[in-house]
């Protein structure tokens, strides 16, 4: 991966397919919300990263074929396995959902998407997803449940 990355908001639904292929590769849980994602997609409130193509990208089919990337078919280039559900309206600024590919962890993709979308809130996050959430200061411990 070697170009900057941008944020892409309006997926073709190739690009919905492709995602959603990712995550039956990963055996990923978020399959599961399916019924979210394609809601999501259809609102707008989808969203991915893809690298920009650079130069040595167009010399180099090493570069091109860079298996980080979706491997079915996209409309657009170099689309990165990682998704990012954002609320609608006044709540633009909050994480619905974000997931990355096992295959792609590590490397950023999350923070850039929570970064170029200007994300201020997190809503519910997974148990276990703490670190992420501190590194990107949007950590929140939860507050406490009492049981009457």
């Amino acid at each position: 991966m070697t170009g900057p990355l941008k944020l892409v908001s309006n997926l073709r639904s190739y690009d919905f397919w492709a995602l959603m292929d990712e995550l039956v590769d990963d055996q990923s849980c978020f399959y599961g919300n399916r019924g979210l994602l394609l809601d999501a997609w259809k609102d707008g409130s989808l969203h991915s990263l893809a690298v920009e193509e650079t130069d040595d990208m167009l010399k180099s089919p090493e570069q091109r074929d860079d298996a980080l990337f979706c491997t079915s078919s996209c409309h657009t280039k170099y689309l990165l396995p990682c998704l990012i559900v954002t609320g609608t309206d006044s709540e633009s600024s909050t994480v619905v959902t974000i997931w990355t590919h096992t295959r792609a962890r590590r490397r950023g993709l999350g923070t850039a998407m929570v970064q170029k979308l200007g994300i201020k809130k997190v809503y519910d996050p997974l148990e276990g997803s703490e670190l992420f959430w501190k590194a990107v200061h949007l950590y929140q411990e939860p507050e406490a449940a009492f049981w009457f």
